[in-house]
């Protein structure tokens, strides 16, 4: 990476720095900090797909004209690897192994997008939440060696859950309140921290095998 690589790169919180139907021209990968991926719609409106943490891809498209199919936007300060894409080609016949881990990556995404699906599409919202709040807690402790405990960083706005889990901020504040209420989880300054993980793991029903193969950054 660091022979092909054009730099890293850093974004403060709050911006955009990859825009959908713009030409995918850059692969970045997350090399500290947290990003949403999302979809704008035609309202306006936008449904976040995924949540990326260290050892994220984003912006791999497999033609050379594709377009992005999402935006990106920082929602903490952020250090990006960028892998300009016309270099991708001669990076991938020198070292083969990267094209397995890539297409390990991408399996990983297809397997939590659908459990997105599913978790929007038919679960009420008490464990739409439960569901995030276990996912990402799984992957913060496959990225990050400095997990104190059952706390981890949740740099996520009522808004941003909500625009995740398809939910009214109302809503969301109303179900944060009552797991933190009924000893389950709590919310607080940015962190989450876990008050009874077997709790919040039988209410989350999560299949979280897939979650912990990120790409290994440094």
């Amino acid at each position: 990476m660091e022979q092909y690589k054009s730099g890293d790169r850093l974004v403060e919180a709050g911006t955009e720095f990859l825009s959908q139907d713009r030409q995918a021209d850059s692969i970045y990968t997350v090399l500290s900090g947290w990003a949403i991926r999302y979809q704008w719609l035609s309202d306006g409106s936008r449904q976040i797909l995924d949540f990326a943490l260290p050892g994220s891809i984003l912006g791999f498209e497999p033609e050379a004209m594709d377009l992005n199919r999402h935006s990106a936007e920082a929602l903490t300060k952020l250090r990006l690897c960028i892998l300009p894409r016309s270099k991708l080609i001669q990076l991938l016949a020198e070292f083969p192994e990267m094209g397995i881990k890539l297409a390990s990556i991408g399996r990983s995404e297809q397997i939590t997008l659908a459990q997105h699906l599913s978790n929007v599409g038919r679960r009420r919202a008490r464990a739409r939440i439960t569901n995030l709040m276990m996912e990402l807690l799984v992957r913060t402790r496959a990225t990050s060696s400095n997990v104190i405990g059952d706390t981890i960083p949740f740099p996520l706005s009522q808004e941003v859950i909500g625009d995740a889990l398809g939910l009214t901020s109302v809503h969301v504040n109303r179900m944060m309140r009552e797991l933190r209420e009924d000893g389950i989880a709590v919310v607080r300054s940015g962190k989450l921290t876990i008050l009874d993980e077997e709790r919040l793991m039988e209410e989350a029903e999560l299949d979280h095998r897939h979650l912990a193969a990120p790409m290994e950054v440094n």
